[in-house]
């Protein structure tokens, strides 16, 4: 199976050596940690400022 990888998109097969973030908003899967590093240093603020967001009542 073939898969992207959330940074750069490029597709690798699930068997090879993946980078996996796992959150609450789901599981990303990265081709090298590079990938993963240079994903989260753009999106980590974003993912932690959504789930410490409280539904209004």
């Amino acid at each position: 199976m073939k898969l992207p990888c959330m940074q750069c998109k490029e597709t690798f097969l699930l068997g090879n050596f993946v980078e996996i973030l796992y959150c609450d908003e789901g599981i990303y899967l990265f081709c090298s940690e590079e990938c993963r590093e240079n994903w989260m240093s753009v999106n980590a603020q974003e993912i932690n400022l959504e789930s410490l967001q409280q539904p209004s009542l």
